[in-house]
């Protein structure tokens, strides 16, 4: 697999995981938010993101998300299964539910609070991508693993089989570009920025679009990204 094998662009945000004032999954809201993701164009969404709160989730309340977003929406806009996890083999069932949902991808980030090394970065991906064919997204989230990962590593990760983009949400805009520069040919490059002039260097240089914000300004967001 490499960027070629999929078509994801434009705006793809982490979205809110609706719950009940018991703490229990809103269904019935979950199944009216993803109706109006796609009304409101959005280009995909991450599903059990970091705004989904991925870390209040039991296994079966993510897989049941993806379940019935799968059943309700796949076709109308890109569908990725947040998978973050701790361990290896957690994220690997997280994968698996993905997979067996029918959604188009998974997002991944480092495991959070290890702050593993490199190679340990590199190993852990290999080992949920050999585990699991379907197409993977890394996401450097530096806030929330203490690891920011740099363009040699982003591009160590590039050469794993099924990784196919990156969201690159590093606080260093010049690692931010590096990456863009090195590795926008080989992988789908998504970034954090929102003005016009960071919307005008994703595209002057090749990248994909944005991951991030939400969906709080509905229709707005993907019209920015897309022209």
């Amino acid at each position: 697999m490499d960027r070629n094998t999929v078509d994801w662009h434009g705006y793809i945000p982490a979205v809110t995981t609706p719950f009940t004032s018991q703490g229990d999954l809103d269904l019935a809201a979950w199944d009216e938010q993803l109706e109006w993701f796609a009304a409101e164009g959005l280009d995909g969404v991450v599903i059990a993101g970091t705004t989904g709160e991925w870390y209040t989730l039991t296994p079966t309340e993510r897989a049941e998300l993806f379940t019935r977003a799968a059943r309700q929406v796949r076709g109308r806009y890109t569908l990725l299964g947040g998978c973050n996890a701790y361990t290896a083999a957690a994220a690997i069932g997280h994968a698996r539910a993905a997979r067996a949902a029918g959604l188009d991808g998974i997002l991944l980030t480092p495991p959070p609070y290890v702050v593993p090394n490199s190679r340990e970065i590199v190993a852990f991906y290999a080992e949920v991508s050999a585990a699991v064919d379907i197409p993977v997204c890394v996401y450097n989230w530096p806030r929330g693993t203490g690891v920011d990962l740099d363009t040699d590593t982003l591009s160590a990760l590039a050469d794993i089989p099924n990784v196919v983009a990156i969201k690159n949400s590093t606080g260093d805009f010049g690692g931010f570009v590096r990456g863009l520069v090195a590795l926008h040919e080989r992988v789908r490059y998504f970034g954090i920025t929102t003005d016009a002039v960071g919307a005008a260097l994703m595209r002057g240089i090749g990248g994909d679009g944005l991951m991030g914000a939400g969906a709080v300004l509905g229709r707005d967001h993907p019209a920015f990204f897309g022209h």
